[in-house]
């Protein structure tokens, strides 16, 4: 893929982030209602997928695999993430900062699927957090007033609650692995957490390379475009009973 090319994709990838929404909050937390899960209360990890460059016939010469694993307890989904990555780094600082382009990220979506809302989280190698929420598809790819990405993003930003994440960087092993509990009373605003009912999610990762300019994206999903808000295309995950 030549550098214009390259430009050309990552800024559409960085032109359908940009929508805008306020967030609200489910009136009770949900929490799946399963007895097995009540007295354990621990992680139950039932789906793993790789990260691929579907929109690709080849994969980018500088393409590094990541490996992320799925699982749930009785109020939260729980996601490890695995990155292969020869130079990590992101230089940004500070709770709810725009970094996808500045340096490596780890992208979450998420959607139960009844619902029109979806959120996007992100996680960078220090552990700075992004929380964004969006209406619906409709407004994704929509540019909001503002100079910078930050400002673009002001509207879509959630500050409460916030999701729990770690980072360990593994130097030698040329890797950083995250760990992220995400609650379900953050992402279910309407209708019921239950054994049985559907999310749809995505996880991406933007890969940079000091000295690079563009960075080297992947997905969990088949995405025909290289467009991580292609819902229609993002995979299911049931959440069983027991």
């Amino acid at each position: 893929m030549n550098n214009q090319l390259k430009q050309s994709v990552f800024s559409l990838v960085v032109a359908s982030i940009l929508a805008g929404v306020s967030c609200k909050q489910a009136a009770a937390p949900p929490r799946i209602e399963n007895p097995k899960i009540d007295q354990q209360m621990k992680t139950t990890f039932t789906t793993e997928w790789d990260m691929k460059q579907a929109w690709r016939i080849q994969p980018d010469p500088d393409f590094e695999p990541a490996h992320v694993r799925i699982g749930w307890n009785q109020e939260a989904m729980v996601i490890e993430a695995e990155l292969t990555d020869h130079d990590i780094f992101n230089p940004v600082t500070g709770f709810n900062k725009v970094a996808f382009d500045k340096g490596d990220v780890f992208e979450i979506f998420l959607r139960p699927e009844w619902q029109k809302s979806y959120f996007d989280f992100h996680v960078t190698p220090d552990n700075q957090v992004l929380q964004l929420r969006f209406a619906n598809d409709q407004q994704a790819g929509q540019l909001s007033a503002g100079k910078t990405l930050d400002e673009r993003l002001a509207n879509r930003k959630i500050s409460q609650p916030r999701i729990t994440s770690s980072v360990r960087i593994d130097t030698a092993a040329k890797r950083w692995i995250v760990n992220v509990t995400i609650p379900f009373s953050l992402v279910v605003e309407t209708g019921a957490m239950r054994p049985g009912v559907r999310w749809l999610c995505s996880f991406c990762r933007y890969n940079y390379t000091r000295g690079v300019r563009e960075p080297v994206l992947s997905s969990t999903s088949p995405h025909e475009l290289c467009n991580f808000h292609r819902q229609h295309e993002w995979r299911p995950i049931e959440f069983p009973g027991g």
